[in-house]
């Protein structure tokens, strides 16, 4: 069972089951309509994490929302892909607005979660509520 589940992806996965998880090389695929990026969310004994892989940003270019237990992650910062002193041979970096959405389980204490964002790494921590946090085993004397 899925504690957290991801919500409008950008692209479905059968498409990247098709094409592969990186295809920006394909002509209908363009890597500037990719720009999702990487994600890990992790599950420890206390609480959840996410963590996303975002280098480029400044902490002041994130937007984080909770609204009804749907985490909303997001950007508008863009960067101009037109240099007028440059001229490039290859470019792959892509810095673009993005929103990633997740909806998080009841069981999560959303009054205390808290963020940072740290070498390119965005990352938040979002507490269980203590009904929710793993108990140690309780031995049951026999009577």
């Amino acid at each position: 069972m899925t504690l957290m589940r991801k919500f409008n992806a950008t692209w479905p996965d059968y498409l990247e089951d098709y094409f592969g998880k990186d295809s920006s090389d394909n002509v209908w695929f363009p890597k500037a309509a990719l720009n999702n990026p990487a994600v890990n969310i992790i599950e420890a004994k206390d609480e959840f994490f996410i963590e996303l892989a975002v280098p480029g940003f400044d902490k002041e270019d994130f937007k984080i929302d909770l609204q009804n237990n749907v985490l909303t992650i997001g950007t508008k910062k863009e960067h101009s892909l037109k240099d007028s002193d440059k001229r490039y041979s290859k470019r792959e970096f892509v810095f673009g607005p993005f929103e990633k959405t997740f909806v998080l389980p009841k069981s999560i204490d959303g009054e205390k979660i808290e963020a940072s964002y740290k070498n390119g790494i965005l990352e938040i921590s979002i507490p269980k509520k203590e009904e929710a946090k793993v108990k140690e085993p309780k031995a049951i004397e026999i009577k």
